[in-house]
């Protein structure tokens, strides 16, 4: 299988969270759209990094309390 297959069933849209958004909000738009990634970035539109469902995983699996509230 080919990269470009998969974005042909998929789509080619790109999806951006800000870096104060909820982890559960970010894992809300995951699901919505059916993603696992998205670009990180400011009000400036300068991008800060990435986040994954799993990078979500693993940072859920070491914090204690109300996870799903954390920036």
């Amino acid at each position: 299988m080919h990269v470009k297959t998969i974005l042909s069933e998929k789509g080619y849209d790109v999806y951006s969270v800000s870096p104060n958004d909820s982890i559960f909000s970010v894992l809300q738009m995951f699901r919505v759209k059916k993603i696992g990634f998205a670009i990180v970035g400011d009000p400036e539109t300068k991008i800060l990094g990435t986040v994954s469902e799993r990078d979500i995983c693993h940072a859920m699996s070491r914090w204690e309390g109300p996870g799903r509230a954390t920036p």
